[in-house]
């Protein structure tokens, strides 16, 4: 099963497909808030805004200057609060996304619905992710956070803290299984 999207978009074994209905009244303000990102973003260097179907991206990862990332949040927290929007957080990017109550939590509460045995297990390395932590612990599953720090604040059960630990603990999981 692939999930993405935040779990918008679900593709099951045999071409089966769920889509969260498309938010497509808010387009508009979408196409709206990246022309206005990108005129405001324009000059900062590192930061660029990337249009997705149903939300706006502006990502700072390449940005080397700490006003950069400043000018950044600001512009996205004014654009999405001038167009009705939400914000979301994550690393080194802020995404503008429509108000709709969907998130990866209810794209995994609603993927349990399919599963009868078995233990759920969710790896995720973004603020995104938090969500589905908190539906896979209500449902006794198991939540990995990937993150070098230890210092954040995550409802994940446990945590790793490279890509290659996560790739070391799943194939040791699948031999063990």
């Amino acid at each position: 099963i692939y999930s993405g999207r935040h779990g918008q978009e679900i593709s099951f074994p045999e071409n089966t497909r769920f889509e969260y209905p498309e938010p497509v009244e808010h387009l508009g303000s979408l196409d709206k808030a990246e022309r206005l990102l990108a005129e405001k973003l324009v000059d900062e260097p590192g930061v660029w805004v990337e249009r997705k179907p149903f939300a706006i991206a502006v990502h700072t990862r390449q940005a080397e200057l700490e006003k950069s990332r400043d000018v950044a949040k600001d512009a996205a927290h004014a654009v999405a609060e001038s167009e009705n929007l939400r914000i979301h957080g994550g690393k080194e990017i802020w995404e503008l996304r429509p108000p709709v109550d969907w998130h990866k939590g209810k794209a995994i509460k609603y993927l349990l619905g399919f599963i009868e045995n078995g233990v759920p297990l969710f790896i995720g390395d973004d603020e995104t992710d938090e969500d589905g932590f908190v539906e896979v612990r209500k449902s006794r599953g198991v939540s990995v956070v990937v993150e070098k720090s230890d210092d954040r604040l995550t409802s994940a059960d446990y945590r790793l803290h490279t890509t290659h630990d996560t790739t070391t603990f799943l194939t040791k999981l699948r031999e063990a299984l």
